[in-house]
């Protein structure tokens, strides 16, 4: 798969192991703290709220990972193509920022407009009934208000990132983050909000992320400009092309969140919801630790791939697999280890039920990560070398597809235990796939090369 990668020296190894090193673990770090404020949302929602809390949250999150996704496929396949096309020596590199900005702020405002008039129906559709739906109505009506922010806010990270500046859009992630975390406690404590609380918090966040990314713009080193130009709807499709994987990464979340929350709303009930509440929201702590990953090997592989130097991003594929595979293995040992504590944080009723629900879910659900990170890693590869079709298939397989396919037919024929089991059966069916694609890929790239 990457043998071509030992006709690089030692000291080009040493090179590419250190900007991985660097990418990597900053983006890591600003994607974990992505979902520390989500995990933080839950446990003070659950000490607030109790499991009732926990349950609209849940129900409401899928809404927020679709709204995350357009944001992101729009920004990160723009950044993806400015960086590739700066890296080939392109012209119209200049004109992906522009267009990425005016397409996330139509969608952001489509966002505003349905949180405004349309919150509740959204809430019937994600399977709520009466009493939740009145009850989430105005965390759902608060953070689509502020649409707008959230989507821009994926477009600009992505390009500061791509033109050289990891450590910046980490900062401005973490301290988004914090925020988050610091306002969710403020506004849900002293200040005695509730879930409006928390919901306000997370829409303030975006403000504080665009404006630290947005010191970038003022520095010698930015290569990012902005003109005023006609919208391309081309130049979208060409961004939404290589950016499907992410934007499949995002809405592969709220897809496995709806059907979960259908298919244990008839199993359970409310309990069950809540106990798969804890589950999703410590997910994704391993979903950021892989897009953290992916991310940031992703400006390395396009710009090594605009340059053509096929041995280099074939190693950093190999080093990316390599550290997903590694931890993803150490993190679900802590998991097992841990469960105790962790469903006790958010358990603040106490319900025996909700602690055997969740206890099952976190042994059985949790070892599919050992297979999602290596298909996060595969996915992104293919997206930062602007190969769309790979890259949308292993997506669409793993986050729609099949997830929706086995959670249904192991739920009908073995219950919760069923649900649980499906996440790990689809990502481990979609490795097979990626694997696939990986070597008909390399053989090409091997043929090309001679």
């Amino acid at each position: 798969m990457t043998s071509s990668a030992y006709t690089l020296t030692k000291s080009e190894k040493v090179s590419i192991r250190r900007s991985f090193g660097k990418y990597v673990s900053q983006n890591i770090l600003a994607m974990i703290g992505i979902s520390c404020y989500v995990l933080v949302d839950t446990f003070f929602i659950a000490q607030a709220v109790g499991s009732e809390g926990i349950t609209i949250l849940n129900i409401c999150l899928p809404v927020y990972n679709f709204i995350a996704a357009l944001g992101s496929m729009i920004g990160v396949g723009s950044a993806i193509e400015f960086a590739v096309r700066k890296a080939e020596g392109h012209e119209d590199k200049d004109l992906y920022f522009y267009n990425a900005i005016w397409f996330c702020l139509i969608v952001g405002f489509i966002t505003m407009f349905l949180g405004l008039f349309a919150s509740k129906n959204i809430l019937y559709i994600m399977g709520a009934d009466e009493s939740l739906a009145t009850g989430g109505i105005v965390y759902m009506r608060t953070f689509m208000f502020f649409g707008p922010t959230l989507v821009v806010n994926y477009a600009i990270n992505a390009f500061v990132r791509n033109d050289g500046e990891p450590t910046l859009a980490m900062m401005s992630t973490v301290a988004g983050s914090i925020f988050n975390i610091v306002f969710d406690y403020i506004f849900m404590y002293p200040m005695h909000m509730g879930m409006f609380g928390a919901a306000l918090a997370t829409a303030f966040s975006p403000f504080v992320e665009i404006a630290i990314c947005s010191i970038h713009f003022f520095k010698p080193t930015n290569n990012i400009r902005f003109l005023w130009k006609r919208l391309s709807f081309s130049r979208l499709f060409s961004a939404c092309k290589v950016g499907v994987s992410s934007f499949i990464g995002e809405f592969a979340v709220g897809i496995t969140t709806t059907i979960f929350n259908y298919m244990i709303l008839r199993l359970t009930g409310h309990v069950g919801v809540a106990a798969y509440g804890i589950i999703a929201n410590l997910s994704l702590v391993f979903v950021a630790i892989f897009n953290g990953i992916s991310n940031g090997n992703q400006p390395l592989i396009s710009t090594a791939f605009g340059y053509g130097k096929k041995e280099e991003y074939h190693y950093l594929l190999r080093l990316g697999l390599e550290i997903a595979l590694l931890i993803s293995v150490i993190s679900y040992i802590i998991v097992i280890v841990c469960s105790e504590g962790i469903i006790s944080m958010f358990n603040s009723d106490g319900s025996v039920l909700l602690h055997d629900y969740a206890k099952m879910g976190l042994v059985i659900y949790f070892f599919g990560c050992i297979f999602a990170g290596l298909n996060t890693v595969i996915a992104s590869y293919f997206s930062a070398r602007r190969e769309a079709a790979p890259a949308l298939i292993i997506s669409l397989a793993r986050g729609v597809v099949l997830i929706g396919l086995f959670a249904v037919l192991l739920g009908f024929m073995f219950g919760m235990n069923g649900v649980w089991a499906s996440y790990p059966v689809a990502e481990g069916v979609t490795l097979i796939i990626a694997i696939s694609f990986l070597i008909i890929n390399t053989r090409k790239d091997i043929k090309g090369k001679e």
